[in-house]
């Protein structure tokens, strides 16, 4: 990769000359020679500077886009060589969901660190969009979301199926007895995942199905953590719909019970996302491999995984 093109990148970043010298162990005045060379020979201005700071042009971030797949491609070709003779190292940025960063992800990072010493792990977690847009950007690597993403560009393997249940505290009345109506749940008060999330899509998808519009439901509450939400339910107030995987605890202690909703089933299937293509190699294709291979003899709580691919 051009040099200049890697301090062009960490300036980019970082918005910043000042933190991309310190990043790249450069001198202030070294970092904006080699950005002005850069302008020099395209013509172009890549950063705006004002007395607020510095922002990229239009130029700037179709560069950066180019940066960051030239750096990605000199990754691989050097994970391609040295994962020949079982050496993983360098870096691999992950992505992952919230209930997946969360209930999931855990015992696949202890494994990765403990089969590749040499490899640093750099780990996201954000909502399925935020996740998309990070892989879309390649700010990361190797992106693992909710549900089936229909972004243009992305190539995606199933790992695992999940279901997302109605769950409500254990005194609710609603979590005994016979299922209630769908109609039923415009009258209840809910906690609801933020918009973007997987959970959330996915739940007004299959309520819509049903016929029930989402927005006729009484949304009290729409937060970003599902330990959060948990919290509140089993307070007493109000419902949810969250993955098996994030219940699970509560479910067993008997602090929180499955709502059963009459004709309300949601299943989702849990996804690899990379750029679109050949399927990774090297640190990307190895912390894959990790996955599939953990989640594949898995029983869970939703059901054995299925490792069928699509690109969109």
């Amino acid at each position: 990769m051009d040099y200049r093109l890697a301090v062009f990148q960490a300036v980019a970043e970082h918005l910043s000359f000042t933190r991309a010298s310190r990043v790249l162990h450069l001198s202030q005045p070294a970092v904006t020679q080699h950005i002005k060379a850069l302008e020099d020979d395209l013509g172009q201005a890549l950063f705006n500077r004002s007395s607020h700071g510095i922002t990229v042009t239009s130029a700037g971030a179709t560069l950066l886009k180019h940066a960051r797949l030239v750096a990605r491609l000199d990754e691989e070709v050097v994970q391609q060589i040295r994962g020949k003779g079982g050496i993983i190292s360098g870096q691999l940025a992950l992505g992952a969901t919230t209930t997946i960063g969360q209930y999931l992800l855990s015992s696949w990072l202890v494994q990765g660190r403990q089969s590749w010493p040499d490899l640093k792990l750099n780990v996201t977690i954000s909502n399925t969009e935020e996740i998309i847009e990070a892989v879309l950007e390649r700010k990361i690597d190797l992106g693992l979301i909710e549900g089936r993403c229909q972004r243009v560009g992305l190539r995606a393997e199933c790992f695992l199926d999940d279901e997302i249940i109605c769950v409500a505290s254990a005194r609710n009345p609603l979590t005994h007895g016979k299922p209630a109506p769908l109609s039923s749940l415009k009258k209840q008060i809910w906690i609801f995942r933020e918009q973007g999330s997987g959970t959330r899509d996915i739940v007004e998808i299959a309520l819509k199905r049903q016929g029930l519009d989402p927005r006729k439901l009484k949304i009290d509450l729409e937060l970003s953590s599902s330990e959060t939400i948990k919290a509140v339910v089993a307070t007493g107030y109000g419902l949810t719909f969250l993955s098996r995987f994030v219940v699970a605890r509560e479910i067993a202690l008997g602090i929180l019970r499955p709502v059963p909703v009459r004709h309300l089933i949601i299943r989702r299937k849990l996804h690899l996302i990379s750029m679109r293509g050949p399927r990774p190699v090297g640190a990307a294709g190895a912390f894959a491999d990790l996955v599939l291979k953990e989640t594949s003899h898995s029983t869970g709580l939703a059901g054995l995984a299925i490792t069928s691919a699509y690109e969109i």
